[in-house]
């Protein structure tokens, strides 16, 4: 969402709450960054409520709210649950971004990363956010995992075990980390549904 035209398709999302956004000012509570640590250059802030305006004293990430006609954007605390906003990127980026998740080079904030698997449903069944069963599993065994150590963990992080091995832990679903999304690959002559 760095020009017009990337925040024009943002209307047509149907959501009513609002989304997340990698836009943050974290780092120094002053500069808003995207997660490439680039500066704003297009901003699109709710000039009614004079956002950014930062009305909770903690409010340093970027969310995007449906105004009805039109996107504005809004300043808010980061530990509050709304879908992340993911865009799609070029066959290479996405080469480069699995390579560093797979080698664990830099996971990420807190070396971990969220996946869509929870069980906040009925705190028994682990389901991806498309509500299917988790069929494969990653959970680190030298920690039992899932153990719901802290007694609220119903959703999963991939975590860095020193750079070397990824696996899955329960945390609870509060903690601040970067999402991974999916992106659906197509093949020349597979029917596949992509255009």
């Amino acid at each position: 969402m760095s020009s017009t035209s990337r925040d024009g398709g943002v209307n047509y999302l149907g959501f009513n709450n609002g989304i997340w956004t990698s836009g943050t000012r974290q780092q120094d509570k002053v500069h808003w960054l995207w997660l490439a640590q680039e500066p704003f250059v297009y901003t699109k802030w709710d000039t009614l409520f004079g956002e950014p305006n930062n009305g909770t004293g903690n409010e340093e990430c970027l969310q995007v709210i449906n105004n009805g006609t039109t996107t504005d954007w809004n300043d808010i605390a980061c530990n509050r649950l709304f879908y992340p906003l993911c865009e799609k990127q070029s066959a290479a980026w996405l080469s480069i971004f699995f390579h560093c998740i797979l080698g664990v080079k830099n996971i990420g904030i807190n070396n971990a990363i969220w996946i869509s698997g929870n069980r906040r449903q009925d705190k028994v069944h682990w389901v991806w956010l498309t509500q299917e069963a988790l069929v494969y599993t990653s959970w680190d065994l030298v920690f039992h995992e899932p153990n719901n150590a802290t007694g609220d963990e119903e959703c999963v992080s991939i975590i860095s075990n020193n750079g070397t091995v990824t696996t899955w832990n329960d945390i609870a679903c509060n903690r601040l980390f970067y999402p991974l999304c999916e992106k659906q690959i197509c093949c020349s002559g597979c029917n596949c549904g992509c255009s």
